[in-house]
């Protein structure tokens, strides 16, 4: 098999990662609309969401809407890595306290069925079936946890591959 082009990885890491954002957006403000006291009606991802935590340190957001914000980035956050990061953290937590790990990796999950039941409520506005608003819920978690990680492993491998390199 011959060597990959850098730009087939950075190809992949550019839609990967416009993907990846896409979905984001949505996921975070679905979380917001509900936890603000709304069904997640009307949600439509916008790129715009991300500039959120500016704006809440610029004090554009208080009260409810501001621990909308935060609450929905934190899941945000924790859904990005939970595939990749935490089962170390679950590891370091045993060998400091046994058992102290599976509290916490039950915690992190069901903060992550927090977010999907919030995804589902919006979904559920869409006029589907039910097993359709179930798979794109789950698909949107599963998009969370590793498309975003997949951009940036082939964007690093195009810039490996631009230098000479494996």
């Amino acid at each position: 098999m011959g060597k990959e082009s850098p730009l087939v990885h950075f190809f992949h890491a550019i839609w990967a990662g416009i993907l990846f954002l896409l979905i984001s957006s949505y996921s975070i403000g679905s979380t917001e609309s509900w936890i603000n006291g709304g069904n997640a009606q009307n949600v439509r991802p916008s790129f715009s969401v991300f500039w959120q935590p500016y704006d809440l340190w610029n004090g554009v957001y208080a009260g409810r809407a501001a621990i909308a914000v935060l609450i929905a980035f934190v899941l945000w956050f924790l859904w990005t890595g939970i595939a990749f990061y935490f089962e170390v953290y679950k590891m370091h937590l045993n060998a400091m306290q046994k058992g102290a790990g599976g509290t916490f990796i039950t915690i992190v999950w069901i903060l992550a069925a927090v977010d999907s039941y919030a995804n589902w409520l919006s979904i559920s506005t869409w006029q589907i079936a039910w097993y359709w608003q179930l798979t794109i819920s789950i698909a949107i978690g599963l998009v969370l946890m590793y498309l975003g990680h997949f951009a940036i492993t082939h964007f690093l491998k195009g810039l490996s591959g631009m230098k000479g390199g494996a």
